[in-house]
């Protein structure tokens, strides 16, 4: 019985330490992938005059929407920040 568990144990151990591999190394494959796109085929970036706009949008409509000095909304300005931002990266360049 002893070496029955033995068994069972050595053999388990090399399924987890496998999978464990395996998980790596595809983890490894598409880091290894997305960085040669990225380097290859660069994803543009929105110029600086447009990009200035939008952030200055979207601070006008949080300073609009709420009382001056009533709370901090910088998280707020966050969050519509980069949902403006995405929006006009989507209306130069298109979507994915």
């Amino acid at each position: 019985m002893e070496i029955l568990f033995g068994y069972f144990a050595f053999v388990c151990s090399f399924f987890l330490l496998g999978t464990l591999t395996l998980f790596a190394l595809e983890k490894l494959f598409v880091f290894s992938f997305e960085q040669l796109k990225e380097y290859f085929y660069p994803t543009p970036l929105l110029p600086a005059e447009v990009k200035d706009q939008v952030l200055q949008e979207a601070a006008d409509f949080v300073h609009a929407k709420h009382r001056v000095g009533e709370d901090d909304y910088f998280h707020e300005y966050l969050w519509v920040a980069n949902e403006r931002l995405s929006i006009k990266w989507e209306e130069m360049y298109g979507g994915n």
